[in-house]
């Protein structure tokens, strides 16, 4: 699940919290990208896809059902990138300015 706050993207992986009479998500910020100054708005959608563009700087494009986020930089931006995992390392990807980082679960 992706929340596109104003100036921030935070994605989360919820967990489950079952009960005996309900099922209930519980959301935390297992990654949270900050394009600081920057005002959210959207500017497509259709039934099963929405981008939203972060004045210029950042777009999110988003899709039902996705497993992953895409953060696409359109100019060289400072961002902060925080999470709740350990992050043991950063690499280049296999296309020009793309990066994974991978965590201490073995996850990129």
């Amino acid at each position: 699940m992706v929340k596109c706050l104003s100036g921030a993207v935070v994605v989360c992986a919820p967990t489950a919290l079952a009960e005996p009479k309900f099922v209930a998500s519980v959301w935390h910020d297992d990654w949270r990208v900050e394009l600081p100054g920057s005002q959210r708005s959207l500017v497509a959608f259709d039934a099963v896809s929405a981008t939203v563009d972060y004045s210029g700087v950042a777009s999110v494009p988003l899709a039902r059902g996705a497993v992953f986020t895409t953060v696409v930089l359109h100019t060289p931006t400072a961002l902060k990138l925080s999470t709740i995992h350990a992050i043991i390392g950063v690499r280049s990807g296999s296309a020009p300015g793309v990066w994974l980082v991978q965590l201490n679960n073995g996850a990129t």
